[in-house]
């Protein structure tokens, strides 16, 4: 498949979808408290280990580490991952209900009663 053929109108929903996907797996990653009890916490005991040290220092930088997180969303976005297409839909689903909780939270803060 050639640039052009990626970049047409009806593929551009799908660079959306992994674009959202690399952001929320990310986001899980780097800031999740799961992520920091299992993940974190452990490379952080073995970071004296070169490969420890430095996959605890990538998790703490969320550019960093979505950049290795893209690569599996970029590979579904070529076709070479179908498989991944449930994580895609749960990825984005949930951050999608994200924006959308915020945006209520932000709409019921405007409802209530302010305390002077």
């Amino acid at each position: 498949m050639d640039l052009s053929e990626l970049l047409k109108l009806d593929r551009i929903w799908y660079l959306i979808l992994a674009a959202l996907t690399t952001e929320a797996a990310t986001n899980l990653l780097v800031k999740s408290e799961i992520s920091n009890k299992f993940i974190k916490k452990p490379l952080f005991k073995w970071r004296k280990k070169k490969i420890c040290g430095f996959l605890h220092e990538l998790l703490d930088c969320g550019y960093c580490t979505s950049v290795w997180v893209a690569i599996i969303p970029a590979l579904w976005y070529l076709d070479l991952a179908e498989w991944f297409t449930p994580f895609v839909i749960i990825l984005v689903i949930h951050r999608l209900s994200n924006a959308l909780h915020y945006m209520i939270d932000i709409l019921w803060d405007l409802k209530r009663p302010r305390d002077f």
